[in-house]
């Protein structure tokens, strides 16, 4: 490889803290989590391409407007035939391209990547077979199987999967394949149903979080992940709501260590399944809120539950269940009627599920009748009657759709 001329590396720092918005979508929503290590404005002798591949000698470049006209492309012309000269494959897209036809983009690049792995894997096993034992020791960077190479520290990631609120069989087959391939499963002990474990191989690892501290889980996490293990975190119901997930990746990323969320089916949208809701009826509410009541967690004083009540529109609460009399008075002090609808779902979806229809009025009643007094959630609103709604206008005969005229 050329030598690295020192202008020209600071042209590139500077070019990498001013991407393009195509070359950010690019990085951020593939590249820089592509199992295989990827650079981003990489310096190859006289030139600074956009992201480079050393393992597979692939380059791939974002062109812009300029990039079309006349002088762009005859410079394009001369670049390539320098990049290809070294060996170097060029992947050529328009910002187009990456707007409008991203997932395509992304696997026309991974499928160049493992073609090219595979081509120099091959050269390199040929080369080998060709040369004597003692020289065999020396080989080139470039040419060795790196497929488990990582931007960050290895090629398995962390997983934050949601498991869903109860059922196991609510889990996403995306989480549940995510379950099978872990070498180590840190789960949510006290929430998440024990059948997901069944997913998991036999020499998986497994640890319930339920038992230990922030700093234990992310011991485990952030060594497991060091060592090339692929960690799925499962999480009860929907990760990114009240899950607490944002402090464990902010260590990740303290600790250069690539992670992703898979999402899942959080405990209003069970209780909404089990109760056969739907929380937006046309001319009954149209805004789904979820919050939750203010205990050892504060909550900000503008999403007081006055201030949402207010909006008399379809409420999910969670986390509250043991504060029933103060939830029921702030509901009706801030705007809804007594005898405005609610219901307590508790363990929504799982096979012990208890599901009760009340009003705001009596919700501590309920509660206390049925001893619920944690793991339920409260839903407020009018759309729990089932009654008073107007038809959709998606299917009304007189409304044109762009797969439908008017009938």
């Amino acid at each position: 490889m050329p030598k690295l001329d020192k202008n020209l590396k600071i042209n590139s720092q500077t070019l990498r803290k001013n991407m393009t918005k195509e070359e950010r979508h690019l990085w951020y929503d593939f590249l820089k989590s592509y199992p295989v290590q990827i650079k981003r404005q990489k310096v190859i002798g006289n030139y600074i391409v956009d992201f480079y591949c050393s393992n597979a000698k692939v380059a791939i470049e974002l062109d812009g407007s300029q990039h079309y006209e006349l002088e762009g492309k005859k410079k394009d012309i001369v670049r390539d035939n320098y990049l290809n000269e070294l060996g170097i494959k060029v992947l050529r897209y328009s910002n187009f391209d990456i707007n409008r036809n991203f997932i395509a983009a992304c696997e026309e690049i991974d499928k160049v990547i493992k073609e090219r792995l595979g081509e120099l894997q091959e050269a390199k096993e040929s080369k080998e077979a060709k040369e004597p034992e003692s020289t065999k020791a020396s080989e080139c960077p470039h040419l060795s199987p790196l497929v488990t190479s990582s931007p960050k520290g290895g090629r398995q990631k962390v997983y934050f999967v949601g498991a869903g609120c109860g059922a196991a069989d609510l889990i996403t087959v995306r989480g549940m394949r995510l379950l099978k391939k872990a070498d180590v499963i840190i789960y949510a002990g006290s929430l998440v149903n024990p059948e997901l474990l069944l997913y998991a191989k036999k020499e998986c690892e497994i640890f319930n979080s339920a038992t230990m501290t922030l700093e234990e889980v992310m011991e485990v996490m952030v060594d497991r992940a060091k060592s090339d293990k692929n960690v799925v975190r499962l999480h009860t119901g929907e990760p990114s709501i009240y899950g607490a997930v944002r402090e464990q990746m902010q260590i990740l990323d303290d600790n250069n260590i690539s992670y992703e969320s898979c999402p899942g089916v959080s405990a209003c949208f069970g209780a909404a399944a089990s109760l056969n809701l739907e929380y937006t009826l046309p001319e009954v509410s149209q805004s789904l809120i979820i919050t939750r009541l203010e205990g050892r967690t504060s909550v900000p004083k503008k999403e007081s539950i006055e201030s949402f009540a207010s909006h008399n529109t379809s409420m999910a609460i969670y986390l509250s269940t043991g504060m029933l009399e103060e939830l029921s008075k702030r509901l009706i002090d801030g705007g809804y009627s007594a005898d405005t609808p609610a219901a307590i779902v508790y363990k929504a979806t799982w096979p012990d599920e208890e599901k009760y229809v009340c009003t705001v009025e009596t919700l501590p009643e309920i509660a206390k009748e049925h001893n619920i007094k944690n793991l339920a959630v409260v839903l407020v609103g009018d759309v729990i009657s089932k009654s008073g709604y107007a038809l959709s206008k998606l299917y009304s005969k007189d409304f044109e759709t762009a797969f439908r005229q008017v009938k």
